[in-house]
């Protein structure tokens, strides 16, 4: 709200002056709807309020709002600081407004740019992987895959954090992802996740989560899905479907190359179903495999 408190009232000074108006008003009037009615609102909450709201000072939110207004084109990205939160929709909600008012959205080099925390979120719903079972198509996967589904409800990433700092959640397996960098609060879960049982990496390259070992910790090399393994013969091609960050859907089709053959790398998606021996870290405890073994081994 501060930012675009700043703008509104920039524009309204600049028309009193008969100066550069701040707003794209064109695009205002051509593609959005209520923006009288937001700049009201806007116009009428005070400072105090969105520094206390925000935790920012008046100055530091006034200077982020001069260099957004000299910008002809702006990408908002962010991140789950944004998005995990008790105010979470608010904050998009808001963003898209700060980017409408500029006509930041639909013209090259401008838009709205969501990251997501981590690497296996897109495919997870793709295959019914979540913490609401309703959402899951739970009969359908007992009858292909021949197993029972567990069907009570799990945590979520706000639910799972709030577990390992009251310690209810004892063990971590992580299939890829960074998730103790990728949450907001860092300064209360880095010296609580040190404190769990256990914690599971299948990886395929280091991330800071793995250098916060639990008691006890493993991480287990792997190539990502979408490359080859060395069960497929070096001349065959190797389907794969590949899910972007921007929900593209794209079909891969290529030759696996020989350098990635390696008897005892197993894919990301195979390491769990497949019995392998673990690779023990070396962080905080004596192991097999050095750190910088383990980052040769994943080029």
């Amino acid at each position: 709200m501060g930012m675009c408190k700043y703008l509104i009232e920039a524009d309204d000074n600049a028309k009193r002056i008969n100066g550069l108006p701040v707003l794209d008003h064109a695009f205002l009037a051509e593609h959005t709807t209520g923006f009288e009615a937001f700049a009201d609102v806007a116009r009428g909450t005070d400072w105090a309020t969105i520094e206390h709201e925000s935790g920012l000072a008046r100055t530091e939110i006034e200077a982020a709002a001069k260099v957004y207004a000299k910008s002809k084109a702006v990408i908002a990205v962010y991140g789950m600081g944004l998005t995990q939160h008790v105010g979470g929709i608010d904050n998009v909600h808001m963003v898209v407004n700060l980017m409408l008012l500029r006509g930041n959205i639909g013209k090259p080099g401008a838009g709205m740019g969501p990251v997501r925390g981590h690497s296996n979120v897109q495919g997870q719903r793709t295959v019914g992987i979540t913490e609401k079972p309703e959402l899951a198509p739970l009969d359908l996967l007992a009858e292909q895959y021949g197993f029972e589904p567990p069907r009570e409800k799990g945590w979520d990433t706000v639910e799972a954090c709030e577990a390992v700092l009251d310690g209810t959640a004892q063990a971590f397996i992580g299939l890829g992802g960074n998730f103790v960098r990728a949450i907001p609060d860092h300064a209360r879960m880095e010296p609580k996740w040190r404190g769990l049982d256990l914690t599971v990496h299948i990886a395929t390259k280091l991330n800071r989560s793995h250098l916060l070992p639990g008691e006890t910790s493993y991480l287990l090399p792997a190539s990502a899905g979408s490359r080859p393994t060395c069960r497929a013969p070096a001349h065959r091609a190797c389907p794969s479907r590949i899910r972007s960050a921007r929900s593209m859907v794209r079909r891969a089709r290529r030759r696996p190359p020989p350098r990635l053959c390696c008897p005892s790398r197993r894919s990301s998606p195979g390491s769990p179903r497949r019995r392998s021996p673990p690779i023990r870290s070396s962080i905080g405890m004596r192991g097999c495999v050095t750190m910088r073994a383990f980052a040769m081994r994943s080029r």
